[in-house]
């Protein structure tokens, strides 16, 4: 909230929306933006059956929103005072009706830097980011609904959170919808104007990803375990491989790797060397535990079953 205080913007509303939580964040929320006018806090209403809750909330959100444009930010980004300003500006200059960016990750724990950078590194080193506005199939995609951008016209022309209304992974849903209906969208990543703390320690962390790793691959078991065996083995193997015929030249290609993709997520890059090895076990542990998860039914985030959806 204080950061959003700070957006050198001018013509723009905020909406907050206490999703029933047990916090006190309604309180919170309220007193902090007290006799602030651009700042309207809501209270969710009860979640219906078929729906996950970001994804209603998010829905309950627009239906107060008049604007021309709807920029949905979770409640942990910060954002720094021309955010707003340059997200617009990618808009406007690449002709996009959507925009998604991946925020700097944040990290204090031991724990999150195992689990956290999986996810930039992932992503960077699979998808170039720019592969996502020069191919138009839904195939080339990536998006964070940490920060997700839309054309009014393109958001409703989707469906909206509506129509990806009972889906884990909803921010890919939406940027695929965008795709298939023939409008531009476009993915960047946060640099120091964009930024979050996700999780807080190791636990947090592994659950925040295991919620959506397996959904990601439409839990589709074939593709998730092929690609798991993929990376591992243009990962992992190449690391064992190369101690056990004493050529270290082998690992050249992933310490460029993570040097490369460290310096553009401002991420400790001294860190994300050090801990590759433990970090890609823990891709591994991820993978295993959000497949059982789903499997068994066991699928859980902040205390709410994602079992039904």
């Amino acid at each position: 909230i204080n950061s959003l205080k700070e957006i050198l913007y001018s013509d723009f509303e905020v909406f907050i929306l206490d999703d029933n939580s047990t916090d006190g964040t309604y309180e919170k929320a309220v007193k902090l933006t007290e006799n602030d006018k651009q700042f309207k806090i809501l209270q969710g209403k009860d979640l219906p059956a078929g729906w996950v809750g970001k994804n209603f909330a998010c829905s309950q959100l627009v239906e107060s929103a008049d604007g021309d444009y709807f920029l949905f930010i979770d409640a942990d980004v910060i954002l720094s005072p021309y955010a707003v300003e340059k997200a617009f500006g990618n808009l406007a200059a690449l002709n996009l009706d959507a925009l998604s960016v991946f925020p700097s990750q944040k990290m204090k724990t031991f724990g999150e830097f195992l689990i956290v950078p999986l996810m930039q590194w992932f992503l960077l080193s699979f998808l170039p980011l720019n592969f996502v506005r020069f191919f138009k199939s839904s195939a080339f995609t990536a998006a964070n609904g940490q920060f997700m951008l839309f054309h009014k016209e393109a958001y409703f022309k989707i469906g909206g959170h509506e129509k990806v209304k009972n889906c884990v992974v909803e921010d890919m849903e939406l940027a695929k919808n965008i795709k298939k209906s023939g409008m531009k969208f476009a993915v960047f990543t946060g640099g120091s104007d964009i930024s979050c703390r996700m999780f807080s320690g190791f636990s947090d962390s592994l659950q925040g990803f295991s919620k959506n790793f397996y959904a990601g691959f439409n839990k589709k078991t074939t593709a998730f375990f092929i690609f798991h065996i993929f990376v591992q083995l243009t990962t992992t193997a190449f690391t064992i491989l190369s101690f056990a015929v004493s050529n270290y030249f082998l690992l050249v290609p992933q310490i460029v790797n993570r040097i490369a993709i460290s310096a553009i997520t401002k991420q400790n890059i001294f860190y994300n060397i050090l801990l590759h090895p433990l970090q890609m076990l823990m891709f591994i542990v991820v993978g295993v535990n959000s497949f059982i998860q789903f499997k068994t039914k066991k699928n859980r985030w902040k205390e709410r079953e994602l079992n039904s959806i």
